[in-house]
């Protein structure tokens, strides 16, 4: 049958085009030794500056005190030139001020037993008298002076910090970068998973479509032939294997939401899936219209053969019980209808229960709006429920609300339509 042909085209274009994610990809994208090896980098690298820095300042200064202790023999002691010249030239470097550099400095005489300058301090030497010749002896004695230099940069120091800081502005920017890359490839499978399980969904809800179609014609038809039947079967067959392979994927997804690790923004994620699902099911809709006429064709066909049709008992029982529960609202044909069409009990119930409160107090019923676009004799209101359904109603003459159709957000068009062509005098 030419059924037949296009459910197998269809499974081989749609269900199987899509392979489950595996568990290999996942782990791979999780992994954290980036990080690990990020920040062992971080803590190497930083050591490492602070020793080049450490090099780089002790030859720095070993040239600024070589300057420093090169003075001429003069009535002052060499040790207090000395003084005045480190002070100047290494207790008030930037190096030392303001990144605090610790620079250790001894200078010895020339006799290589003298010190002139310990700690800090100038050592004066002792005098036998006051003789200026003899000073002045003594002090070419002690020239040329030799100096020894430590330089040292500890890690509370303003240097230390700041190259401290700078690496840590590079690692967390690159790992900032990084995890961004890994949240973009998590979300990359679950949207690969998300695509596969809408594909299943769409499929299955097709061939829920095309078993009520063949249905359809064999009740219209009479007894049924075996090669229907069988059609029948089969469709049901492939049915309930998309519906397991709809339940596998939603398993794996919800491993993958597990592992992700962002509760979150999964179950937001999850309620977006939900309404890309309702409105994937909102989009046989329109399919639902022209079944619905070939239903009143068939039930118009019965009732000229004398026939009463299943679909006729159930919009006659479902009419008597909403005029009997409901007296101060009108419910057309069309609305019975389409309440009946819908495929799920708790959306009836939802809009039975919406019927309710409307007549028993029309002003607590949630947001209502006039519908635009219609013919001017034609003052018509939509009310919502159960997220994307709409039920247009108006109010006739005798005080009472006459629901005209009960439709959802993708049918809104088909049904706008449906209510510009009411008459007048039917409105009046």
């Amino acid at each position: 049958m030419v059924l037949g042909s296009e459910n197998e085209d269809r499974e081989a274009d749609g269900v199987e085009a899509n392979p489950p994610v595996s568990q290999e990809s996942l782990d791979r994208i999780s992994s954290f030794r980036v990080t690990y090896i990020s920040v062992l980098m971080y803590l190497l690298v930083y050591l490492f500056t602070v020793q080049v820095f450490q090099e780089f300042l002790q030859l720095h200064f070993e040239q600024i005190v070589s300057q420093a202790i090169r003075v001429g023999v003069s009535t002052r002691p060499p040790a207090q030139n000395i003084l005045f010249n480190l002070r100047e030239q290494v207790d008030k470097n930037p190096w030392v001020t303001f990144w605090r550099v610790e620079v250790d400095t001894a200078v010895l005489a020339k006799d290589g037993n003298t010190w002139l300058y310990v700690a800090g301090r100038a050592q004066i030497p002792a005098y036998p008298d006051r003789d200026p010749k003899k000073r002045l002896g003594i002090h070419a004695s002690q020239l040329p002076a030799t100096a020894t230099v430590s330089v040292s940069v500890n890690h509370s120091t303003m240097l230390s910090n700041s190259i401290l800081i700078a690496y840590s502005l590079v690692l967390f920017t690159g790992l900032f970068f990084y995890h961004r890359r890994v949240v973009d490839l998590e979300n990359q499978v679950i949207e690969e998973a998300r695509n596969s399980r809408d594909a299943s969904a769409t499929r299955a809800s097709q061939i829920e479509d095309e078993i009520e179609r063949v249905r359809a014609q064999l009740r219209d038809a009479g007894p049924a032939k075996r090669e229907d039947k069988e059609e029948i079967n089969r469709l049901q067959a492939e049915q309930h294997r998309l519906q397991a392979q709809l339940h596998t994927l939603a398993g794996q997804e919800r491993a993958l939401r597990g592992q992700a690790g962002r509760a979150a923004a999964l179950e937001e994620e999850g309620r977006a899936l939900e309404d890309l699902l309702e409105e994937a099911t909102g989009d046989l809709g329109a399919k639902s219209d022209e079944i619905r006429e070939l239903e009143r064709s068939l039930r118009s066909a019965r009732k000229r053969a004398g026939i009463p049709g299943e679909k006729a008992k159930e919009n006659e029982l479902l009419a008597k019980r909403l005029r009997v529960l409901y007296p101060k609202l009108e419910v057309d044909e069309r609305a019975i209808e389409d309440i009946i069409s819908l495929r799920d009990d708790t959306t009836k119930l939802r809009a039975e229960e919406c019927l309710k409160r409307f007549s028993e107090d029309a002003d607590s019923v949630g947001v209502r709006r006039k519908v635009g676009g219609l013919p001017k004799h034609l003052s018509v209101y939509e009310l919502g429920f159960a997220g994307k359904r709409r039920i247009y109603y108006t109010k006739v003459a005798n005080g009472r609300f006459r629901i005209l159709v009960i439709g959802a957000k993708n049918t809104q068009q088909s049904d706008l339509d449906y209510i510009s062509r009411i008459p007048k005098d039917e409105i009046s």
